[in-house]
């Protein structure tokens, strides 16, 4: 299973990246959900998150919006 990020449209408006995170991680007792996820979103880009059902999308996007945490990993908001 694997998610995919499609970077719809770039406006990139700066040039300092909104959203960044590096190799985060993220288990459920042994099922590991995250593995290594790297991913950095500029100002006015327009991106959507792609992938199966179970592929780690929602759990992603709670991290990201700082509803969970990672088990390991760094996100930067504004860096």
């Amino acid at each position: 299973m694997s998610c995919i990020l499609i970077n719809y449209a770039k406006v990139t408006l700066g040039l300092y990246s909104m959203l960044r995170c590096t190799n985060i991680t993220k288990r459920y007792g042994q099922l590991q959900v995250l593995k290594g996820v790297d991913l950095e979103i500029a100002k006015g880009e327009i991106v959507s998150l792609v992938g199966s059902s179970g592929a780690g999308k929602s759990t992603l996007l709670h991290i990201l919006g700082t509803l969970d945490e990672t088990d390991g990993g760094e996100v930067w908001l504004n860096d």
